[in-house]
């Protein structure tokens, strides 16, 4: 993802659980850009991400919802 990201501050990536990850980021603004880029794939996996505010458990996390963006590319336009 450091790749991909590009960005101007340093982040930090850790395994907190299987296919879970924690991301600290030492810029905002770093931060902000990356949740606008959104949907993000990695290995051909769609990467969610739940903006924590304050500690919380793992078992207590939930993905409510995630944006999307689906192409079909074998609809035709018909024009």
């Amino acid at each position: 993802m450091k790749s991909i990201w590009k960005t101007t501050k340093k982040f930090d990536i850790q395994v907190v659980g299987k296919k879970l990850f924690f991301i600290t980021f030492d810029d905002e603004n770093n931060l902000e850009l990356i949740m606008e880029g959104r949907p993000w794939l990695f290995r051909k996996q769609i990467v969610i991400f739940v903006l924590l505010t304050a500690p919380i458990e793992q078992s207590q996390i939930r993905v409510i919802m995630s944006p999307i963006l689906l192409k079909n590319w074998s609809m035709s336009t018909g024009l």
